[in-house]
This record gives C-alpha cells, sequence and structure tokens, in this order.
C-alpha cells in the first residue's frame, strides 16, 4: 500500500504533495485467508512501508471479522519532524460477485474512503476532505495555465519545455512534417498566449517600481 509524492512546505498542500495510502485487495485478501474459520481477533502482522523519498511508516495490524485495525507510527511531515502513533481501521462493504471491497476509515472525520493522505505540514494520514486537499491544476492562475500547456506542447515537439518564447526545436525524427507543423503551429499560438499572459501579469510590478509601460 501506498504511493509517494514530496512538495514544498507552505501554503494550502495539494495533493501532489503528499503521501498516500491505499488498501490493496490481493493483501487484505492473503491476511484473511490466514485466520480463515478463526473466531478471536488475531494480531501481530507488523511491517513497514518505505516511500521513494525515505519517509517510513511502520504499522502493525489486528484483524477481526468485522474490521482490520493498523496501528501506524512515523514521523509528522511538519519543519521540525517528530514520531507518532495513532490508530486507523479498515471496514469493508459488499461488492460484485460475492466479493468485499475495503475502505480506510479516516480518523479525522469518520468517513469511508478509498485512499488517505500526509501532506507536507501534516502529522496523521487523514481523508483529502479532511485536509481540504485539491490539485495543483485547480489553483493555477490563468497564466499558469497557458505556460503550462505551451511547455507541454513544446515538449512533445522534442524540445525541453523550460521557458517560454523559445525557438521551434528540430523536428523528431520519424514524426512526418505536416505533424510536426500541426503540433509546432498549436505550440506558436500557446507560447504566444502565455507571453502575452507573462508581459500583463508582470506590468503592476514594473509600475510599482518606477518603470514606464
Amino acid at each position: 500500500m501506498g504511493g509517494p509524492n514530496s512538495g514544498r512546505y507552505g501554503g494550502h498542500p495539494t495533493i501532489e504533495q503528499t503521501v498516500s495510502l491505499v488498501l490493496p485487495a490481493s493483501e487484505v485478501k492473503r491476511i484473511r485467508r490466514a485466520i480463515s474459520g478463526r473466531s478471536e481477533p488475531v494480531g501481530m502482522w507488523r511491517g513497514a512501508l518505505v516511500f521513494g523519498s525515505g519517509f517510513e511508516v511502520k504499522w502493525t495490524l489486528t484483524v477481526s471479522p468485522a474490521e482490520l485495525a493498523f496501528e501506524f507510527s512515523h514521523p509528522t511531515r511538519a519543519p521540525e519532524p517528530k514520531m507518532t502513533t495513532y490508530g486507523v481501521r479498515a471496514i469493508s462493504s459488499p461488492a460484485g460477485f460475492g466479493g468485499r471491497r475495503w475502505w480506510w476509515v479516516c480518523p479525522r472525520s469518520g468517513r469511508r474512503v478509498f485512499k488517505l493522505y500526509l501532506p507536507l505540514g501534516g502529522h496523521q494520514f487523514w481523508s483529502r476532505e479532511a485536509y481540504g486537499l485539491g490539485y495543483s491544476s485547480q489553483r493555477e492562475t490563468r497564466r499558469d495555465r497557458l505556460m503550462r500547456r505551451a511547455r507541454k506542447l513544446h515538449r512533445a515537439l522534442g524540445g525541453d519545455g523550460q521557458a517560454i518564447g523559445q525557438e521551434d526545436p528540430p523536428k523528431p525524427k520519424g514524426m512526418r512534417w505536416s505533424t510536426y507543423e500541426r503540433k509546432a503551429e498549436a505550440w506558436r499560438a500557446a507560447d504566444d498566449a502565455a507571453n502575452d499572459a507573462w508581459v500583463i501579469g508582470v506590468m503592476p510590478l514594473l509600475r510599482r517600481h518606477g518603470f514606464k509601460v
């Protein structure tokens, strides 16, 4: 279970700035098969998740017929991390063809969710709603969106996509000229729009510093 991402401290956190946890159905089935026929809860499943950034989450699992009870132990993602230990439940609901689907129960809101998140600055794994997480693209300005589109189109032409106002990249090997011209035309239009938006955005700053624009 898991899915690493990283980002910077400060501002309102986004999903791209989190580490996240999902419950893999195959792992749940394996655990429940191991205790099949036992009426008492069985504990002592222990493990650790290490994300790509080196962030480690240790867990202990107790299984009962009704739910999975995890205990997580990991550093907070605050500027000065501290170790924290807390419980997180997982419950199931009927799925198609007689199966079961498993869900986390958010420790903060109590809501049933598919994934839990721990953003930069966070202390525990909670749901997206509990943290008020959005996607970076949802918080972009019009200028940001135009610049992102221009860079994406530039990379599609074989360029580096690092800045606006660049020259046309050389045609990638194997690309038809008609395809290249069509993509290049779309990139030039997007690049011009992004450049215009950048100029409009920087004009107030120049005026504040005494430049006549």
